[in-house]
């Protein structure tokens, strides 16, 4: 399979950064997954913290679905 993106540079050129840099913006979300993951399993956190920590995880995987 071959896919194409067309762009209008330079007036799309923000776009087309977005897009050939995916991969970059996904694997600092997937860090910032497995930090939250490692806090919450061995962190010493409140009660508070621990939650916040677990909506902001679930907030992510909720956009990412």
């Amino acid at each position: 399979m071959k896919v194409t993106l067309d762009f209008n540079f330079p007036e799309e050129r923000e776009e087309m950064e977005f897009a050939v840099s995916g991969y970059k913006y996904f694997a600092v979300i997937q860090d910032v997954k497995k930090y939250i993951r490692t806090k919450i399993k061995c962190g010493e956190l409140s009660i508070n913290e621990r939650k916040l920590l677990e909506e902001i995880g679930g907030l992510i995987d909720k956009e990412l679905s």
